[in-house]
């Protein structure tokens, strides 16, 4: 989980850590992290349902359990603009923090 504060108020959002999601399609042992792929430093496209993207450096999420992809804030699945997955997290910069991700790509 990850606390934020977002105004006057402290929100916690809950998901998976992205590098488990990527274990699952980085072309490795579904049940691993390709460790020895993701040194190459290849980017993680992450897009929203308005067309807006981020990339993040595979070395930057490698078993990096505080960069997560959240399904959930205070206990409530998101909803609006926000939905289905938000980026978040303390390594995580503001702008980078995307909600409403429908779609992630590996730049191998």
């Amino acid at each position: 989980f990850y606390q934020v504060q977002e105004g006057d108020r402290f929100n916690t959002y809950e998901g998976l850590a992205l590098w488990r999601i990527i274990a699952i399609i980085d072309g490795g042992a579904t049940d691993s992290f390709n460790d020895s792929l993701a040194a190459s430093g290849y980017n993680i496209i992450l897009k929203n349902s308005l067309g807006e993207t981020v990339n993040l450096n595979a070395v930057d999420i490698a078993r990096n359990d505080s960069i997560i992809l959240a399904a959930e804030k205070n206990a409530v699945f998101l909803s609006g603009s926000d939905a289905p997955l938000k980026l978040v997290g303390p390594g995580v910069v503001s702008l980078e923090m995307i909600g409403g991700i429908i779609e992630i790509r590996l730049g191998l």
